[in-house]
Order: structure tokens, then sequence, then C-alpha cells
């Protein structure tokens, strides 16, 4: 059978997966081709390819003037824009605002990459195409901190991506300093910065997302895309929750629990590039102490001290009176967290420990503090994403109980 007297509904199929700029050119091949690329369903598929909404009469007529725009990156902004799609309804479902600014025009877009050339003095620069595609629909956040904060003590990490403006007064900022082929794309700046590698310099390859250290870069991803992958999987599964009324990057899925008489404490460790460097590293931990609100009376308790064994190149162990200033009380219902950090000398680690509960009566008893690991996250890679498993939604697989 000659390739032109297939069905019509199987030459749909086989057209639509070529690229868009190729079956353009099929309407001059023959008077059947031309015939089938003048109808509807064909370009009704390729919107549908391209989240492409329906805008003007015709779904054709949609498509090539999308196209027009969106030619230079077709094939990495579908995928860009379901991702965009997908942090839309995480947004929804849990009420959250997201505090996003709208796209940029392509112009527009092309204007700032002009001034990000004659500012690093690189004519020849051009952003990676899925962090183009991200600014054409949102030109940053406003303060709804997309990429999550912590806090511990007096430091607070609060990530905005930043709009187009931004990232041209910061990367001037950054012609001064040692960054030299580094553009900022998010962060607080007093704080944490992320950074897009522009052209290669020591272990980092373009397009990669790094994070500024005490005095060093650490790895976040191998891409824009790879990097709100991660972080939109993450929220999407609840492994990062909503605090404060901001997204918290504290782990809340998976982690180590214990339950001692009721009491039940979880960890949930998170490292901190900026306030490291090899040879001194630092991660934060968030630590819940909680009493269920159907524990049975006679089981109220309150924290007098910690006990903690701190494990790395050595083992140490550290005494002290309760946690953080507090000597929270335990009765059912309650909930008391709160954050710490620990520094080592070494890349990875590991922290346990006790905290001494003292009951109404004056008897004392240690509730478990489960151990949890400390490690440098690796670079995060669209291969390695879509590999994983989704995260359960249970703490049963890392917890610790003993008899009530």
């Amino acid at each position: 059978m000659s390739f032109l007297n297939l069905p019509e509904d199987t030459t749909i199929f086989i057209f639509s997966l070529l690229p868009a700029n190729k079956v353009a050119g099929l309407c001059s091949v023959c008077k059947v081709w031309n015939a089938i690329l003048q109808k509807e369903d064909i370009w009704a598929i390729f919107c549908k390819k391209n989240s492409v909404k329906k805008e003007h009469p015709t779904f054709k007529e949609t498509f090539v003037k999308w196209y027009g725009v969106f030619k230079d990156c077709a094939e990495v902004y579908p995928r860009i824009k379901n991702l965009y799609d997908r942090l839309l309804v995480w947004a929804k479902r849990m009420g959250f605002d997201l505090g996003l600014r709208p796209g940029v025009k392509w112009e527009t877009f092309n204007e700032v990459t002009k001034t990000i050339r004659d500012i690093t003095q690189d004519q020849d620069y051009h952003f990676p195409m899925d962090f183009a595609c991200w600014y054409l629909l949102t030109n940053g956040d406003t303060d709804g901190c997309l990429f999550g904060s912590y806090s511990f003590y007096d430091h607070i990490a609060e990530v905005k991506a930043l709009p187009l403006e931004d990232i041209v007064q910061y990367t001037k900022k950054l012609k001064s300093s040692n960054l030299v082929g580094l553009i900022p794309i998010a962060g607080c700046m007093k704080t944490k910065v992320h950074l897009l590698v522009k052209s290669p310099i020591e272990d980092f390859q373009s397009g990669q997302i790094i994070t500024t250290g005490n005095g060093c870069l650490f790895p976040l991803a191998e891409s824009y895309e790879a990097y709100l992958h991660n972080h939109i999987v993450q929220l999407e599964t609840g492994n990062y929750g909503i605090k404060d009324g901001a997204i918290c990057l504290f782990p809340q899925l998976n982690i180590p629990t214990a339950v001692t008489n009721h009491v039940k404490i979880t960890a949930s460790p998170l490292f901190i590039p900026e306030r490291s460097k090899p040879g001194q590293y630092l991660w934060s931990y968030s630590i819940t102490i909680s009493m269920s609100p159907d524990t049975p009376k006679g089981h109220e308790c309150q924290l007098k001290s910690r006990h903690w064994e701190i494990t790395s190149d050595r083992v140490e162990e550290v005494n002290g009176e309760g946690v953080i200033g507090y000597t929270p009380k335990m009765f059912p219902g309650a909930v008391f967290s709160y954050e710490s950090c620990c520094p080592l000398g070494i890349p990875i680690g590991s922290m346990k420990g006790s905290f001494q509960m003292v009951k109404p009566d004056g008897t004392y008893f240690n509730a478990i503090v489960p151990e949890y690991k400390f490690t440098v996250p690796k670079i995060i890679s669209l291969r390695d994403l879509q590999n994983q498993p989704k995260p359960k939604d249970s703490n049963d697989n890392n917890s610790s109980k003993d008899p009530k």
C-alpha cells in the first residue's frame, strides 16, 4: 500500500509524531496531504501536545500563532508548561498563594538576554531554553518564596524566584565579585542565592543550577527543568509542607520516628549549603514532639533535659537542660516543634539521642529521639526523577516503638 493511500486517521497519527515545522512543509507534497492538513484534527492534536489553549477561531490558527512566538523552544515548552500547570493545581488544592507574576513576552526576554550579554561581555550567550520557557509563563514571584524557606535561630532563608529585572541588577553586582560566569536566579540575597551556570567553571557545566556556600559552591541540579521538576514533585507528594504561610523545605515524608510512653518524636534534617564549605558542613534539623489527642489520661509529662550522640569522624555526646531554652509539656493533643543545627567536619554523619521526661508523680523516663542521617544531597537529574518511586505518605517504615 502506498503511503499516500493510508487511511486518513492513520496519516494524521503519523503526522502528529513529527515536529510541527516538518508537518507544515508537507502541504506541498500532494493534494491528499494538503487536504488533511487543512482539517482541524491534526492541529487540535498539536495544540494538546503543547498545552496550547484554543484562543482563535480554529486550532490551526491558534497553533500557527503560538508557534510563531515559541518556535525556538517548541520542544522544551510543553514540558515546562506541564510543570507550571501542575504547580498551579497543587497551589489551588492547598489554598496557597504562590505570588507568581505574569510571564514576559519573548521580545522582553530577548532584551534581557542582550543586557546580560553586555554586563558579562559575552555576546554569544543564550539563556537555556528551559529557563526561558519558565519566564515566558511567569516572571518570578513576589513574596511567595516559590522555592521554599527554612529557619533556625536567627538564620532565615526564603528562596524566591527572582524577576528578570532583579536578575539583571544582581548580575551587575556579581560582576565585581569572584562569581564570574554565573547568573543569580533565585534566593534571598542576604542569606542564600541560587545561580545559573552561564559558562563552564571549575566542576560545573553550562545550564546547571548551583548554590552559594560559605566561600564555595554546591551543585543543585543538572538543569533548571530538573530543579523545577524535583521541587514540584516534593510539593505534590507532601514531602514539602506549608508552615507559617510559606513552603517549608524540611522533609515531611519517611522521616525517622520513635514513640516512647505515648510521646512521639520525629526528626527531619536539612543540609545548609550557605553556611558550609569543605571541612566545615552544617545541617539544620527540625524536631517535633507530640502526643496523640486520644492518649489516655495519666501520660502527661514534661521535657527536662536532652542527650545527644553525634557521629561523624568521631562520636561526641552532648547533654543539656531543655531544648533551645524550652521545657515543653506533653498532654493529649500537644505538639511542640523546634529547629536547631549541627556542624560537622566531614560531609556525612548522624545524630540520635533522648529527652528526659518527668511525669506529674515525679517519675522519669527517656523518650527516644530516632537516629537521623546527615548527608550532602547529590545533584538532581531528570533521569533520576523519572526512575524514582513516589515517597510513601507514612512514617511507619522508619519508626521505632517501645511498649507503652
